[in-house]
């Protein structure tokens, strides 16, 4: 990757991590008790379950800080399905309206400071690791944090990927991904000196290159003939079987679903074994 095409990602990255401040309440949230009788109490903060009991702080009046009564009543008299997920929207809202601001900007400082570093290093193993944990940073934050600027994320991570994968192609895994589909020859080959068949070890390489864990390959044998067909069934077979990749193989072919392990229909929108 050029040192042009790391500026345009590091530079649209910095916008989408830009963070906005963020006030958090004092206040402590409330939480809802859905009885099994109809009935609701307020909680003024997290209940606490004790053996058979349920002990809360209820509110006596509306407004910050108001006076609390503490309740102790029957655990086995509250519909905690509802409850529990009224406690989880509300937890959710309560981070996202006080945290969830805070929290992105240290993500971003710490984003912005590992690709400030693999710009300035020369060393393209160096580089592609530093990349590769930002990444692996990036992707994992969303789920920990109820989601929070997960758009903004998304991109972002498109972009790694794509500089992920160029920084492996120069560091030479591109040459290996060839050599695992057996175009290892055809390295220097324009499109159209590659049959079909070739074509769709192409496209595997390329799908192999960042070494996921699972391929969607998408009629994978559709515009081809028998024998091409099976040479690219056998390349995914090989590619679950010695490199632990799971295939996700969509085909209307019944000669190709004979190779999977697991089958399932789908059948107006309805999937079936």
């Amino acid at each position: 990757m050029t040192a042009g095409k790391y500026a345009r990602v590091f530079l649209v990255a910095c916008v989408l991590l830009v963070g906005r401040a963020a006030s958090a309440a004092d206040e402590a949230t409330l939480f809802r008790l859905f009885l099994k009788d109809g009935g609701t109490l307020v909680s003024y903060g997290e209940v606490a379950r004790v053996g058979d009991r349920v002990v809360f702080s209820m509110p006596t009046s509306a407004g910050p800080n108001p006076p609390l009564h503490l309740v102790n009543i029957a655990a086995d008299r509250v519909d905690w399905d509802r409850t529990d997920r009224y406690a989880a929207s509300a937890r959710s809202g309560r981070y996202l309206e006080t945290q969830a601001e805070n929290d992105y900007t240290l993500l971003s400082n710490q984003v912005s400071e590992a690709l400030n570093e693999a710009a300035r290093t020369d060393d393209p193993g160096r580089r592609l690791a530093i990349i590769e944990d930002a990444r692996k940073t990036l992707a994992e934050w969303p789920s920990n944090h109820y989601n929070y600027r997960e758009a903004d994320i998304r991109q972002l991570l498109t972009m790694l990927d794509v500089a992920i994968a160029d920084l492996r192609a120069s560091s030479g895994q591109g040459r290996f991904a060839l050599n695992l589909v057996g175009l290892g020859d055809r390295l220097k080959h324009y499109p159209r000196q590659l049959s079909g068949g070739q074509e769709q070890r192409v496209a595997i390489a390329r799908a192999i290159v960042n070494d996921p864990k699972i391929l969607v390959a998408d009629e994978p044998t559709g515009d081809l003939d028998r024998k091409a067909g099976d040479q690219i069934l056998d390349l995914l077979q090989t590619l679950n079987r010695e490199q632990g990749k799971t295939i996700v193989m969509v085909t209307h072919d019944p000669h190709a679903a004979e190779r999977a392990r697991h089958v399932l229909h789908l059948d107006k929108g309805a999937l079936s074994a």
